[in-house]
């Protein structure tokens, strides 16, 4: 993320970091403080103990693109019945 502040020539921004992007956003905060104005995380932990399910989900975007995550990511997300009125 730094590499690409520093190429797009962004001195300093703000970081909304949901999930993953909560991670990295933790690590940015704690390495590179003088970058952000302002860090929000939602949704996020610091460690994830059991790397399986992101390991899981890689393969499967790898194979099947975002289409072969995407409903069980909804799912995470969305309650079903917000989910099924949104397609309609």
């Amino acid at each position: 993320m730094l590499a690409i502040l520093d190429d797009l020539n962004i001195a300093k921004t703000h970081w909304c970091g949901l999930s993953m992007g909560g991670m990295v956003g933790q690590w940015l905060g704690a390495n590179a403080p003088d970058r952000f104005g302002k860090i929000v995380l939602a949704n996020t932990a610091c460690h994830y103990p059991d790397p399986t399910n992101w390991h899981t989900r890689i393969k499967a975007v790898k194979e099947g693109g975002i289409a072969g995550v995407a409903d069980a990511v909804m799912a995470n997300w969305l309650t079903r019945i917000f989910a099924s009125a949104s397609r309609k």
